[in-house]
């Protein structure tokens, strides 16, 4: 049964990465045919490598594969964002992007640990991720208000921060009010 499994496992990630291979050459075919050498592609075929080696090790070892691949994501997210930021010539994209890497890689990381401790509660799970996303929201609108000398927050940031926090506090009474129950 182990052995089917394996199996299954591994030509899944065959086909994956014949996918991934295929979608690197189809835009490498395409920059050259509309523009005579690589521009746009090196981003796409870039894009393609840092998705392929985050998420390989999920289909290689399914939930054990999930910490795996948050670790890979971690340690690969800022060079990532270093190779875009010379691609594309922008140095603003790697000083914006590292920072939102580290906020978001905070809020990730966060969101693994709450699902890691409360696997059987998952409204209490979601309902606590919701909460814990209104600071990094509004995190995320500080810092980039800052670099990108915007407005920090305007009426949609509001109602998602609203919607966000009902949303929040009615799962997490669900979650209590059926605990009680049991």
């Amino acid at each position: 049964m182990k052995q089917n499994k394996k199996k299954k496992q591994l030509l899944i990630l065959m086909i994956y990465t014949m996918i991934m291979i295929s979608g690197a050459i189809i835009s490498y075919i395409c920059d050259i045919t509309t523009s005579g050498k690589m521009t746009w592609s090196l981003i796409v075929i870039s894009s393609i490598i840092f998705t392929f080696l985050s998420s390989s090790p999920i289909i290689l070892c399914l939930k054990k594969g999930f910490l795996m691949a948050l670790i890979i994501f971690s340690i690969l997210i800022i060079p990532f964002i270093y190779t875009l930021s010379i691609i594309i010539n922008v140095d603003a994209l790697f000083n914006i992007g590292l920072a939102m890497a580290i906020i978001s890689l905070i809020y990730i990381w966060l969101i693994y640990l709450i699902f890691i401790k409360f696997k059987n509660r998952l409204n209490l799970a979601i309902g606590l991720l919701l909460m814990i996303s209104i600071p990094f929201s509004l995190t995320i609108n500080i810092v980039l208000s800052i670099m990108l000398n915007i407005a920090i927050i305007d009426i949609w940031d509001i109602l998602n921060i609203l919607s966000l926090l009902v949303i929040s506090i009615f799962l997490i009474l669900r979650d209590i009010f059926k605990k009680k129950e049991i």
